[in-house]
């Protein structure tokens, strides 16, 4: 064999060695797609690809949060803390000639078509999508009116708590103390609805409703807060007494859920096949679940209806999937779940990315900071007072009550967006008491979202398994088509130690009726006591048996 055959072969050896490796190729793909996609953005946005500019500055906060996330679930921190502080950090501090990341995306992104926002939009759909789809219609029915109460009270009561203290403490008016109010309330989905949604992934109080209560009751919070500040914001600027500015935020909600249902109902109702009949149909399922509700969420934008977005988001998601999942098997689950994972590990990041871009650190107005965090601590205080007692009258264990009551703290997403408003309505109106206040405002967001974003993600997570508890075992949720495979555990075991640790538990299982099980819960639990029995044996004995 020659030399250049020697070396063929050698890097052909190299070849599969190296492009079977999944991580490997993982890492690489991963890393085209960046580099393809930001010389996409380039383009489209007319920037020279090697030199310095915000789609540069957007990627390399992009990347290196990412990269800090992955750093932060390493050390059983949540993604989410590591993200926000990476981005927060490359956003404030000064590189060169006082130069900073990100510092003039906001504005060009402003000039685009508020490609920024549009960005953030985006992402906080593809959440409110995924946690639509973790939704169960049934359990929704049954916690409805504590959902409600979950949802106003804590919300109004941090609201008028602020609203007193700001007027005492800040010197605000009661407008604008009850404008202040609104903006800090809201809850932040954006930290919250990931947070759940990962406990949910491992059984986190799944058993008792607590992810559905918390996803459900967490926008409508938003809708409401939302709706105050938008009332609150015509009123201190109007020019007219125009009812409209009084009934835009409950038409706002209204107007979202007949939305978000109307459009449910009619792409539920599509003659799509299973997938075990096509393997592209529940792809375009999925294509168009996210096109549809992507589309909700930027209507609400352009119309500037945008406290039905969320809302429509997630009736529509709500509705459509628990619709479909009538007549999808396991694998189409499955698929739904594998997709929304795989863009969830791109738009979390990407949400983070752009909430934290927007928060400059130099627009704090220090000469009020004790007093402004003073304020909100005890709009905080009173926010969870007011959410245990809401929860009093419940079904729900008092370590429940608890650690729903911390997992209202986070706020992020509705400070970012509506954060700044009332200063630029000010700076327009060309006021300078209405600018004193609204620089208030937009400290106290900023603030807001520095202080309880981080913190309000680990409590959730640390709290979780020592507040929350998983059902008592996987089995019994398994559906009632699994009891045959009883029959090969049975056989992998001799006759003798069958009926040594188990008696006639063996020919009682196997010759249950179905039918007559489903109708008895105590046997039912009874039967897969003894079958969680018979696995837990069967691992002792290291027989290599699989349990489907």
């Amino acid at each position: 064999m020659s030399l250049d055959e020697n070396w063929l072969l050698r890097l052909h050896q190299i070849k599969k060695s190296v492009f079977r490796r999944i991580k490997q190729n993982y890492i690489v793909e991963i890393f085209l797609c960046t580099i393809f996609l930001y010389i996409s953005c380039c383009s489209l946005f007319h920037y020279q690809i090697y030199t310095r500019n915000p789609i540069f500055d957007l990627f390399v906060i992009y990347i290196v949060s990412f990269i800090v996330g992955k750093i932060a679930q390493k050390i059983n921190l949540p993604a989410l803390f590591g993200v926000m502080i990476a981005a927060l950090i490359l956003r404030n501090i000064p590189i060169k000639n006082s130069y900073k990341f990100g510092s003039d995306i906001n504005e060009y992104f402003k000039s685009i078509c508020r490609i920024n926002l549009i960005y953030r939009n985006i992402s906080l759909c593809v959440i409110l999508m995924k946690a639509g789809i973790g939704l169960k219609t049934k359990t929704l029915k049954k916690m409805s009116l504590l959902v409600f109460r979950l949802a106003f009270i804590p919300c109004i009561v941090e609201t008028i708590t602020v609203m007193l203290f700001s007027h005492y403490l800040l010197n605000l008016t009661w407008l604008w103390g009850l404008i202040l109010g609104s903006v800090l309330a809201a809850v932040s989905p954006a930290v919250i609805v990931p947070s759940i949604l990962n406990l949910k992934n491992k059984k986190y109080g799944t058993n008792r409703g607590i992810p559905t209560l918390i996803i459900a009751a967490c926008s409508i919070d938003d809708v409401l807060a939302i709706t105050i500040f938008s009332v609150v914001i015509t009123l201190t600027f109007r020019k007219d007494n125009s009812i409209f500015a009084w009934i835009r935020g409950p038409l706002e909600a209204i107007i979202g859920i007949i939305v978000g249902l109307i459009f449910g109902f009619l792409i539920s109702k599509l003659p799509l096949i299973s997938s075990t009949k096509s393997n592209h149909v529940n792809k375009i399922k999925i294509t168009l679940l996210l096109l549809t509700g992507t589309a909700i969420m930027l209507l609400s934008l352009i119309t500037e209806f945008t406290g039905a977005g969320t809302l429509g988001v997630l009736s529509f998601s709500l509705i459509v999937y628990n619709r479909w999942i009538k007549n999808l098997n396991s694998n189409d689950e499955a698929e739904f779940t594998k997709f929304f994972e795989i863009i969830w590990i791109f738009f979390e990041t990407l949400l983070f990315v752009t909430i934290s871009i927007e928060v400059d650190i130099e627009k704090i107005n220090y000469n009020d900071i004790e007093w402004i965090i003073l304020t909100l601590f005890l709009g905080l205080f009173f926010r969870m007072i007011a959410t245990t007692l809401s929860l009093l009258y419940s079904n729900l264990k008092k370590k429940e009550i608890a650690f729903v009551t911390l997992s209202w703290i986070p706020k992020a997403t509705v400070q970012a967006a509506i954060g700044s408003i009332a200063l630029d309505k000010a700076k327009l109106a060309e006021n300078d008491i209405f600018i004193q206040f609204g620089q208030i405002i937009l400290t106290s967001s900023i603030l807001a979202i520095l202080i309880t974003a981080p913190v309000g993600s680990i409590l959730i997570a640390l709290t979780a398994k020592k507040l929350l508890t998983k059902p008592e075992s996987e089995i019994y949720n398994r559906p009632l088509h699994h009891i045959p495979d009883v029959t090969y555990i049975l056989c992998m075991l001799s006759w003798e130690e069958r009926s040594m640790n188990f008696g006639d538990i063996d020919s009682e299982l196997l010759n249950t009726d179905h039918a007559e099980l489903s109708k008895s819960e105590d046997k039912r639990q009874d039967m897969f006591s003894s079958l969680d029995k018979l696995i837990e044996y069967t691992k002792t004995k290291k027989n290599a048996i699989r349990f489907a």
